[in-house]
């Protein structure tokens, strides 16, 4: 793979793990619209984004909220991966941020990342 098309793999992965936050953030409020804004991307982008992970059956767009959201399979995997990491549950870790994107950094990202791991 070259090294462009790697660079632009790794962004969308970023991008869609960026947007899988954000919903679960604020998903019952952000339209395609907000959350194309707040990922820093165009409309069409997120849209891309959107209809990739509804492909995937990990989110449903509501027809009558004309929003996205969280479909079951997303908590499908999550107790698939508690049960099989040995963790009862998971506490919410306090944010600081709302996105990567608004911290700045990847320093900031990991900061966050080892302070949501209760390091």
């Amino acid at each position: 793979m070259c090294k462009g098309k790697y660079l632009q793999t790794a962004q969308a992965a970023e991008k869609t793990l960026e947007l899988l936050e954000l919903l679960a953030a604020d998903g019952d409020k952000l339209r395609i619209g907000e959350l194309a804004g707040r990922l820093g991307v165009n409309r069409k982008e997120a849209l891309l984004l959107l209809v990739t992970l509804e492909s995937r059956a990990l989110l449903r767009w509501d027809e009558q909220t004309r929003i996205y959201r969280p479909a079951p399979k997303t908590g499908e995997l999550a107790r698939r991966y508690l049960a099989r990491s040995g963790m009862q549950s998971v506490e919410a870790a306090p944010r600081t941020i709302k996105t990567p994107r608004a911290a700045g950094s990847r320093t900031a990202r990991a900061e966050v990342r080892r302070v949501a791991a209760g390091a």
